[in-house]
């Protein structure tokens, strides 16, 4: 019985030189990946003894029939935050899946409040490529996970200088502070985040010790700084201490949203 619709025949023999009134005897085979139910004499049950199925022939003939049905697992499917295994949905189990079948399943959208703060965050898989996922059934030890990172957003702050002296250019060394506040009430943040500036300058943002929603970065005039992994989030950016002879045209320190 390979798909539980009826059985077919997996192998047959005949002899034509049993005795009649004498017992004919055939072996329960083992067959990797399903699990004898029956045997049948003539369509009448027979109980198998050590391992064979023995009946008398009777002058019209003997058939012996032994039935088999392929085997049934179960397997897993999980929802885990990369890097921590933090359970971000709940294990989903499928039951009487027949040997040697390959199932497929695709990842779930997720948004969970991961760090009991009231605040719900979106996740993202973390290798996208990898869904859906497939495995072939073989026992009860399956089990497909899908990875997932919360969702970053991505951030460029360009700065732009203008002399008001004619025909003058700004001070090329000239660094000007920047604050980047962060404005969620998630626990969840970065020891550091990855930049890269517009002069290929790469390394890591830490927050603030006393605020780990506090990221200060500087600039100089024309150069911009990119920032990943933020989180999905509302921001202010403040320019701090602007240089002796420099004013702000611009504003800064509104707030502005990440999604």
């Amino acid at each position: 019985n390979v798909e539980g619709e009826g059985y077919s025949i997996y192998q047959e023999s005949t002899d034509l030189n049993t005795t009649i009134n004498n017992s004919y005897s055939a072996d329960v085979m083992t067959i990797e990946g399903f699990n004898f139910v029956r045997a049948e004499a003539n369509d009448t049950e027979v109980n198998p003894e050590d391992g064979k199925v023995t009946a008398n022939v009777p002058e019209n003939g003997l058939e012996l029939e032994l039935y088999y049905d392929r085997n049934t697992f179960s397997y897993r499917v999980r929802y885990l935050e990369y890097g921590t295994n933090t359970v971000l949905s709940d294990t989903v189990t499928r039951t009487d899946i027949r040997y040697n079948k390959t199932v497929t399943e695709s990842a779930i959208e997720i948004r969970k409040d991961l760090d009991g703060d009231g605040v719900a965050e979106d996740f993202q898989l973390y290798e996208p490529d990898k869904n859906p996922l497939s495995a072939t059934i073989l026992n009860d030890d399956t089990i497909l996970t899908f990875y997932y990172v919360r969702c970053t957003q991505t951030l460029t702050v360009t700065k732009q200088v203008v002399d008001a002296a004619a025909n003058s250019d700004p001070d090329p060394d000239q660094e000007f502070a920047f604050t980047l506040q962060i404005h969620s009430n998630s626990g969840y943040h970065q020891s550091s985040y990855a930049y890269t500036k517009s002069d290929n300058e790469k390394s890591w943002l830490a927050p603030e010790e006393s605020n780990n929603k506090v990221l200060n970065f500087k600039l100089k005039a024309g150069q911009s700084i990119t920032i990943e992994g933020l989180p999905t989030a509302e921001y202010t950016i403040t320019e701090q201490n602007l240089p002796t002879g420099y004013y702000d045209t611009a504003g800064t320190n509104e707030k502005f949203a990440l999604t």
